[in-house]
């Protein structure tokens, strides 16, 4: 089972810890050529800064209300301040449960739009 079906189960939940750790990094110049030779060796947390529970969660709440319909990934990531893997891995979840759509290309990327709700107690 793939992690965007899991948020659909009715029991699911999930604590995050929101922490402040340190990282130990040591350089050796013939490993790690992306990081120009510094490799992390260690990582200690320092503290737990909160909790939060996740109870089946509506991802659609991480879209900012400035995102403009229809989106990229590049688009997301600059309206989230977050990487476009990131934002790349949030589409993902958001397609897999149903909570966006592609509605076409725009320049050489998907783009995205919001898959409209039913309205609660309308009948069709």
């Amino acid at each position: 089972m793939a992690f965007p079906e899991l948020l659909e189960d009715p029991g699911f939940e999930i604590e995050v810890l929101l922490t402040r750790e340190e990282e130990v990094r040591r350089y050796d110049p013939k490993r790690c050529w992306r990081r120009h030779g510094w490799t992390v060796v260690e990582r200690r947390l320092i503290d737990v800064l909160d909790r939060v529970t996740l109870a089946r969660p509506d991802l659609t709440c991480w879209l900012p209300d400035t995102l403009s319909e229809p989106f990229t990934t590049a688009e997301l990531a600059v309206a989230l301040h977050q990487p476009r893997r990131t934002a790349q891995l949030l589409t993902y979840c958001l397609r897999r449960l149903g909570l966006i759509e592609v509605i076409g290309m725009q320049d050489r990327s998907a783009a995205y739009r919001l898959v409209p709700r039913e309205a609660p107690g309308v009948v069709g």
